[in-house]
């Protein structure tokens, strides 16, 4: 599978290109594209991206499922809580917030309940591959966020004096623009791509993924929540924890049933 499927690189050439383009015209785009009150991108910012969210309570009830751990199911919950919480903050009453947030992340859980512990099981191999992607994808943005210091475009009261390269280290200053979560959660959706299980209309679901991928990192521009390098090593980051967990959970075991 991983091998047959060349067109896993093409996205690196296009980073490549676009980082270029990003190294000289970061400030530029921003000032271009920015409109705080764009509504698709106040959409695509609080919603589309619960799905590739859930991702991590729905690992963790997996993992419940499969070892029978009632702590794991526990944490999916709260997990899910926080999520929807996240999304309605602000849109909502504090109490209306809590409750509407509390019944989801309940129904959520319930209707995971109901699946069979034999299909979660069956899965196990897929779980595993989603756990990895999603450890490496959290420490490894988090972490670069917290250590790189660079602003935020619509944190800045003067761009051109304010306004850092992304490859300038800025250190531990309370700024998180470097680089992108949401583009980083987006780019999650490519993993059902790269197991045995591929979705049945292969080249549909590609187009649409990196369209999705694309137009949120375009959103995080408009935003001025980033800027598109930010976004760009937000795409890299989970995208290259794909392809290794990929060649780890998969790849490997085909060329052992090979031999």
């Amino acid at each position: 599978m991983y091998s047959r499927n060349k067109w896993i690189y093409l996205p690196y050439l296009i980073f490549t290109a676009l980082l270029v383009i990003a190294t000289f015209y970061d400030l530029s785009i921003n000032c271009f594209l920015y409109d705080p009150n764009h509504l698709p991108s106040l959409f695509f910012e609080r919603f589309v991206l619960i799905p590739p969210e859930c991702l991590i309570p729905l690992t963790l009830m997996a993992f419940s499922r499969i070892y029978q751990k009632k702590i794991l199911a526990l944490t999916a919950l709260i997990a899910f809580f926080i999520i929807v919480m996240h999304a309605f903050q602000g849109l909502l009453s504090i109490e209306n917030n809590i409750l509407i947030s509390a019944m989801l992340s309940l129904t959520a859980l319930w209707f995971l309940f109901q699946i069979p512990t034999p299909i979660w099981t069956k899965h196990k191999t897929f779980f595993y591959y989603l756990a990895f992607i999603l450890i490496t994808t959290f420490v490894m943005t988090l972490s670069i966020k917290q250590i790189w210091g660079r602003i935020r475009f619509r944190e800045m009261s003067d761009p051109l004096l304010e306004f850092q390269p992304w490859y300038v280290f800025s250190g531990i200053n309370g700024h998180h623009s470097f680089p992108s979560n949401h583009s980083a959660f987006m780019t999650l959706i490519l993993c059902p791509l790269f197991t045995n299980a591929q979705p049945k209309y292969k080249t549909l679901w590609i187009v649409l993924c990196f369209g999705l991928i694309a137009y949120m990192m375009l959103t995080r521009m408009i935003l001025g929540a980033h800027f598109l390098s930010d976004t760009l090593f937000g795409f890299a980051i989970p995208y290259t924890a794909i392809l290794i967990a990929s060649k780890i959970f998969y790849y490997s075991k085909e060329k052992t049933h090979e031999h």
